[in-house]
Formats: structure tokens, C-alpha cells, sequence
């Protein structure tokens, strides 16, 4: 389905809840591409904090919606006037200048479209008890705000206090589907507590129905159409260069991004004559960053097809995946900034695992490819 023709299309937007005070990492610091965002920003930089993650072209409203560390920026469609809100107060660079008012209320002049937001008073997270093993389990409720059916991924990592390096993560938690006005609570594992970690909880979430493309801008001509279940995944890749590079390729290619179940048993795959890249749900057991580093691998494929760099011979599909696995190597080392987490389930023991490899016996880990996709390859 193509997005641009679907009136009722979900839209992933990011936020941070914080378990403690470690502040949630920033994607870019300038809002990029709307003057108005840019102006807003300027205006406010204490207020409007850092831009994150990429601006959305939301489907059911028109508006454009752009989130940062401190609230949302919003372009409402057509001529709107540019505002940002942080949940209880609406900043607007309006007729007569900036001017700001209740999140509740509304200037006569204002175009008449409000985003669905969230906001940490619609999570209650109960006091956590910690295991023998280290991880510390606790109860959470989500209340849906929205006047339309909210689904939602809440990953938890937990970093090191002083230095903001990550030291492990939680598999994703999903919620699908809450109804407005509804509650929904659910069981969290905050993983590896000790007196020098502290946790940091995101939530990705969309409103509207399930199953349908989202349309985002990565910095490509054309936007990117992805699964909103795949939307923290992208989030996750973007926060590096070379995430954001293959994210742009990607759109450029007409690529599109799909959790699905995928054929032979694999996690993920790439089927050049549909460009689709598609994850397998079975990755949904683990967390957002495991997920960004197995797309990583997948739209290492997609770039090479768009260079043309395939010529259909057996060396050149091993040079590919040599290729593919390098990618998704780094990606998953910068994600940890070069300190591999533990292996607390299979994703992650087989990401270290090739990590390592790669980088210890790169030459060997090439060599060893040609056995494992010999009947895929050929020669």
C-alpha cells in the first residue's frame, strides 16, 4: 500500500521517560528543513531543547510533526502557524509574534489541528524489586490520552552514572492498540542494576490503526515507508552517521521497511525486485538496538544494489555478504560505543559474537561465509 494515498495512516513519534535523571540522547541538535522550527528554537532554546529522531508528515492531520528532547514541534497543514508544546503550554509564532497559551486552549486564529501527544504523567511505573540475577522487575500502567487508538514500544536501557555509556538492554515491550481513555498495564524488567547504573526508558508509539505504512523524511527526495512496528528501529539507527546514510539510500532506492514473517527460517531479509527489507516478528523478543543493527545488514544490501554493485556472480554475492555482516558489526559496536553487552538472550550473543569475529579475524570471518552461503550464493 502506498502511503501517500491512505488517508489513515499511523505516525511513530518518540519520547523519553526517565527512570532516573540521565537525560535522553539527542539525534541533532539544529531542527533541520522548516524555517519555522528552526525560528521556534532560536526563539526558545531552553524550552524547545534539541530536535530528535526525523520530522513525520502525519497523514491524519496533514501537520507535520517533529519531535525534541523537551515536547513536539508542529506545523499544522497549509499556512499554520508554526508552535511547540511541552504537554501543559503551547508556544506559537503567530500574526502578531510569539505568543503562548494553555496545551487546553486555542487562539481564534490558530488552524484547528491538534497532535495526539503523550506525556510522562501517562505512565505510572510501580518501585522495581531487584533479582538475584542483577535485573530489577516491576509493574507499569499507561493510560491512552488520545481520542484515537494508541499502540506503543517501551525499551529500557540501563547506563553507567558519570559516563552515559550503555550497559545493557530489555527486550522491547509492545502494546497494541489501547483505546482512548483506556489503561494498560504491563510487566518491566530494568536489566544489570547496580550503584553505578541508572535506567532510561523510551517510548515509541503511533496512533491510528495497525498494519499500515508510515511515510517518514530521512533526508532523501522521497520519504521512507516503514512498518510503525520497525519505528524504533529506525529511530535507533539514526542516532548514527551511517544509520542515517543507509536510511537516506533507502528512501532514495523507493525502499520500503516490513515486519513480517520471513521465508527459511531467517530474521530478516532483502527481495531486490520488491525493495522491501523485511524483519521477522521473532526479533520483537529482543530489544530496538538489536533490531537496528540486524536492518543495518539488510540496507548494506539494499545500498549495493542501488551502486550496482551485484553483477550476479557467486564472489560478488560473497563480497556482499562480507559487506552486509562488516555493517552490521559496526553498527552494533558504535551502539554500544565499543563495549559489547552481555549476552542475555541469542540476539545478543550472536551480534558480540560476530562483532568480534569481525573485528578480530576479519579475513577468517569472509572465509567462513562461503560455507555458509554456499547454497545461496553458488560456485
Amino acid at each position: 500500500m502506498d502511503a501517500r494515498r491512505s488517508p489513515r495512516l499511523a505516525v511513530a513519534l518518540v519520547i523519553a521517560l526517565l527512570c532516573t535523571a540521565v537525560p535522553a540522547p539527542a539525534r541533532a541538535a539544529g531542527c533541520q528543513g522548516d524555517p519555522g522550527f528552526q525560528l521556534l528554537q532560536a526563539l526558545l532554546p531552553d524550552v524547545v531543547g534539541d530536535c530528535t529522531g526525523f520530522a513525520y508528515a502525519n497523514p491524519l492531520t496533514g501537520d507535520t510533526i517533529q519531535p525534541t528532547t523537551r515536547g513536539t514541534l508542529v506545523r499544522p497543514r497549509g499556512d499554520g502557524w508554526p508552535t511547540f508544546t511541552d504537554g501543559q503550554q503551547t508556544w506559537i509564532d503567530g500574526p502578531a509574534g510569539l505568543a503562548v497559551r494553555p496545551s487546553t486552549a486555542r487562539f481564534p486564529w490558530e488552524t484547528p489541528s491538534t497532535p495526539c501527544l503523550l506525556a510522562g504523567s501517562d505512565f505510572h511505573f510501580s518501585e522495581a524489586v531487584t533479582r538475584p540475577d542483577g535485573d530489577a522487575v516491576g509493574t507499569a500502567t499507561f493510560r491512552n490520552p488520545c481520542d484515537v487508538p494508541v499502540s506503543l514500544m517501551l525499551d529500557i536501557l540501563t547506563r553507567a552514572v558519570g559516563s552515559d555509556r550503555p550497559l545493557a538492554d530489555a527486550p522491547t515491550i509492545f502494546l497494541a492498540s489501547v483505546p482512548p481513555g483506556a489503561s494498560r498495564t504491563f510487566g518491566y524488567r530494568i536489566p544489570q542494576v547496580g550503584p553505578d547504573s541508572t535506567a532510561q526508558t523510551t517510548v515509541t508509539w503511533f496512533a491510528g490503526p495497525l498494519n499500515r505504512w508510515t511515510c517518514i523524511q530521512v533526508g532523501a527526495e522521497g520519504c521512507l515507508l516503514i512498518d510503525p512496528w520497525l519505528a524504533s528501529a529506525v529511530n535507533a539507527l539514526a542516532d548514527l552517521d551511517e544509520g542515517q546514510a543507509l536510511l537516506r539510500i533507502a528512501a532514495a532506492s523507493g525502499a520500503r521497511l516490513l515486519r513480517a514473517p520471513t521465508a527459511d527460517g531467517l530474521i530478516a531479509s532483502y527481495t531486490p525486485a520488491t525493495r522491501v527489507v523485511t524483519l521477522d516478528p521473532a526479533l520483537d523478543r529482543s530489544s530496538s538496538w538489536v533490531r537496528a543493527a540486524v536492518l543495518a545488514h539488510e540496507l548494506q544490501h539494499v545500498a549495493d544494489v542501488a551502486r550496482n554493485a551485484l553483477d550476479g556472480s557467486p564472489d560478488s554475492c560473497y563480497a556482499a555478504e562480507t559487506t552486509a555482516y562488516r555493517r552490521q558489526a559496526a553498527v552494533w559496536a558504535r551502539l554500544w560505543q565499543e563495549h559489547l553487552p552481555p549476552a542475555l538472550d541469542a540476539s545478543h550473543a550472536m551480534l558480540n559474537t560476530i562483532t568480534l569475529t569481525v573485528s578480530r579475524d576479519p579475513d577468517g570471518f569472509a572465509r567462513s561465509l562461503i560455507q555458509a552461503y554456499r547454497s545461496e550464493c553458488g560456485g
